[in-house]
């Protein structure tokens, strides 16, 4: 079965203030160039578009993704 992937308010005002697609967070948690973990525990995800590459911030529980922000890295 595959996760959900649930975006908080702030994600999505970040997604939108920054041209940040849901299909690119997608893209980013479920086949990431680099993964590392960051402040309490978060998992930070990395993908590269073009000559930019997005950072997503988020928490994984048994059934889906918690997008805590996303951003131009």
């Amino acid at each position: 079965m595959t996760k959900s992937i649930v975006y908080t308010a702030h994600t999505l005002q970040r997604m939108s203030l920054r041209g940040i697609s849901k299909e690119m967070i997608e893209e980013a948690i479920r086949n990431p160039d680099r993964a590392g973990s960051g402040y309490k525990g978060r998992t930070l995800a990395y993908k590269a578009y073009a000559d930019k590459r997005i950072k997503v911030v988020y928490t994984e529980t048994t059934e889906q993704f918690v997008v805590i922000s996303a951003m131009w890295d």
